[in-house]
């Protein structure tokens, strides 16, 4: 199995708990350790802070280009297909 090996170093390094199913010897569940999940949350934040000091240097119509198109309605077209 491919992702074997990164599951392994995850598990080394304190960031996945590998629990076996009480029936068998396979791994039956992997679950986030609390440093696991200290480190993804640093890391959403920090993705946060760097997408909003970028998305605030934006004019006001860019910054609702990033909202996403309008409604076919709103843009007074079809949708695309």
């Amino acid at each position: 199995m491919a992702s074997r090996p990164l599951v392994d170093q995850l598990v080394w390094g304190g960031y996945l708990l590998r629990e076996t199913a009480p029936a068998g010897r396979r791994p039956a569940r992997l679950r986030l350790t609390e440093a696991a999940r200290k480190r993804l949350g640093e890391r959403q934040r920090r993705r946060a802070e760097l997408s909003d000091r970028h998305v605030s240097r934006l004019g006001g119509a860019d910054r609702e280009a990033l909202r996403g198109p309008p409604g076919p309605a709103q843009a007074g077209r079809r949708p695309a297909r």
